[in-house]
């Protein structure tokens, strides 16, 4: 797999997905459901982390409006390139 992971939002942001009408929050990047793998994996916002059953795996094309985004700062910059080297291994 060849995936970008600098483009990818930080964790923390809020968006609004198509066809959504609650905002979710990022909480990972790249995660893999069911064999698949996406772009995010988000939760309800404000509320957070209520069970297994409440969140969200998206790509960004399921994106509707960026609402709140997150701070991309060293050491996000840090994490994305060990996930990059990670990912690309694979």
């Amino acid at each position: 797999m060849n995936k970008d992971v600098n483009s990818l939002l930080p964790i923390g942001t809020v968006v609004l997905a198509n066809g959504g009408e609650k905002k979710i929050m990022i909480i990972g990047l790249l995660p893999i459901e069911n064999n698949v793998r996406y772009d995010y994996i988000a939760v309800l916002y404000p509320e957070g982390y209520i069970d297994d059953k409440h969140f969200y795996m998206l790509n960004q094309s399921d994106i509707k409006e960026i609402c709140i985004e997150a701070e991309d700062n060293e050491e996000t910059k840090r994490f994305r390139q060990k996930l990059h080297d990670y990912v690309n291994k694979q």
